[in-house]
């Protein structure tokens, strides 16, 4: 009766060493799976980052949101309370969710706009003093 041959046997030579075309093989295992390793890293990278975009986003929605049904609830007009909730959403878009400032161009951007608000804002309150 025959004697199975074991599965790594059957790499051997009858020597009892490795044959010289099998030593490569553990090299091309290695780059395929840290191929796909890597590639798994990312997409888990890619996908937090999405979700934690999302997040930012919608929170700053929510507040400009609530700053618009706070405004209304005071009293202001529907244009106010528009600016308002512009003016929130502009101060939440300024902190970016990765973590990097925000550039000088942004900054004077922001400055100019709340300078037109507060200036339209001043002016309309004005106006309705004088009723």
């Amino acid at each position: 009766m025959a004697r199975p041959i074991a599965a790594s046997a059957s790499r051997r030579s009858p020597t009892g060493r490795r044959r010289e075309r099998d030593g490569g093989q553990v090299l091309v295992l290695f780059a395929l799976s840290i191929t796909v390793l890597f590639g798994a890293a990312g997409l888990a990278f890619d996908i937090g980052r999405f979700y934690s975009e999302r997040r930012f986003l919608q929170n700053a929605a929510d507040a400009a949101a609530l700053a618009a049904a706070n405004a209304l609830i005071r009293g202001e007009t529907d244009a106010q309370a528009d600016i308002r909730a512009r003016e929130v959403l502009t101060e939440n878009f300024l902190h970016s969710p990765n973590g990097v400032a925000p550039t000088s161009k942004l900054r004077a951007n922001r400055s100019l706009r709340s300078q037109s608000i507060t200036g339209a804002s001043r002016s309309t309150r004005a106006c309705r003093s004088k009723r």
